[in-house]
Order: C-alpha cells, then sequence, then structure tokens
C-alpha cells in the first residue's frame, strides 16, 4: 500500500515539476518583463496559490498517514509538538510590547500585534539555532564514531 501511495506521490511531484518549469520559461522567453499587464503574471499567481495550498495539505495529511501505518510513532509526534508549544512559550515571555510612537499611531499597530511578532521573529531564531546545533552536533557526533 505505501509503495503505491509513494508511486502516485512521485509521480504527481514529476508533473508539478515539469508544469513548473514549462511556466518558468515560458514567462522568461514569451513575455516583456516591463509590460505587467499581460496574464502570465495571473497564471503565475495563482498557480502560486495552488501549490501554497497543496503544500499546506501534504503537510497536515502526511502525519496523519504515518500515524495510520505507525501509531507508535504518535509518541514522537506528541513529543516535538510539546517541545514546538515550550518553546512558543519561551518566545513570547521574551519578546516585548513596547512600541514607538510612529508604530502605534502611524501604522496602528497595537502592543499585542507588537508582542506577537515579537515572539514569531523569537520562535524563528530559536528554531533556526536548534536546528544549525543539531546539524553541528551530528556532525561531530559522526566524527567521534
Amino acid at each position: 500500500m505505501k509503495d503505491n501511495i509513494s508511486k502516485y506521490i512521485k509521480w504527481f511531484l514529476y508533473l508539478l515539476l515539469i508544469f513548473s518549469f514549462g511556466l518558468g520559461i515560458y514567462y522568461l522567453l514569451g513575455t516583456d518583463l516591463d509590460d505587467r499587464s499581460n496574464s502570465i503574471y495571473d497564471v503565475i499567481l495563482w498557480y502560486s496559490y495552488i501549490l501554497i495550498l497543496v503544500t499546506a495539505a501534504i503537510a497536515i495529511i502526511a502525519p496523519a498517514i504515518n500515524l495510520i501505518f505507525n501509531p507508535k510513532g504518535a509518541v514522537n509526534i506528541l513529543i516535538a509538538v510539546l517541545i514546538m508549544v515550550i518553546i512558543w512559550f519561551i518566545s513570547y515571555g521574551l519578546a516585548s510590547d513596547a512600541l514607538t510612537i510612529k508604530q502605534s499611531v502611524e501604522l496602528g499597530i497595537t502592543a499585542g500585534t507588537s508582542k506577537i511578532v515579537g515572539a514569531g521573529l523569537y520562535f524563528t531564531y530559536i528554531t533556526l539555532g536548534l536546528a544549525v546545533l543539531s546539524i553541528i552536533g551530528t556532525s561531530v557526533i559522526r566524527i567521534f564514531k
């Protein structure tokens, strides 16, 4: 069953790749880059929306399928989600809700929005740091094996 699913997914991704490549070539060779009224821009925009939706669907459905085929792996997924939630609370705690006059008056940003944006930035920095540390750590471990 898994082999059939992976075969269909592989061919679907090949089709997406071919269509994306063709669309890119058509854009580069067949349009005037200064003419923004061309409909190719609309096609590329809608195609990018479709790709984002397909990616989001795969990101949600793939772990669910994995849980069906490997229920023991649910513990690892729950641990990963718990770690992400803990990192979010740490990020939210580190974020500041301080605003300048320009941010509050001219841009209309509230203190809550500022805090959430700051938390998102801290979350990104922390997860990036952990990813880099895990790459370095696994490289060092492989050296000493």
